[in-house]
């Protein structure tokens, strides 16, 4: 997947996406680009999902579901998008 658009989203930046999978480890979103253009999946890993503890992931989330996202860091090269639903989120590595 490109995630060129991703790449510098700053971290305090919100994103709109949609729940597309729910997984014990956490959940994959789609999100669209600050700018528009093709959406990509990222992954909410479940230590990102809220600000406290989550025993697991479909708790908190459902398929289909609306969410507000922040970019978390964003490997062009393995095509992997890692994002947050923590307020207290930043940028990790890019």
């Amino acid at each position: 997947q490109d995630l060129a658009a991703f790449v510098d989203v700053p971290p305090e930046q919100w994103l709109q996406g949609k729940v597309s999978a729910v997984q014990y480890f956490g959940a994959f979103v789609t999100i669209t680009p600050p700018g528009g253009g093709p959406c990509a999946e990222g992954l909410v890993h479940i230590s990102e999902i809220g600000d406290g503890y989550v025993d697991h992931p479909g708790d908190e989330l459902e398929v289909g579901q609306e969410v507000a996202v922040r970019v978390a860091a964003v490997d062009e090269r393995a095509g992997k998008l890692w994002v947050s639903m923590r307020a207290d989120a930043g940028a990790k590595a890019k």
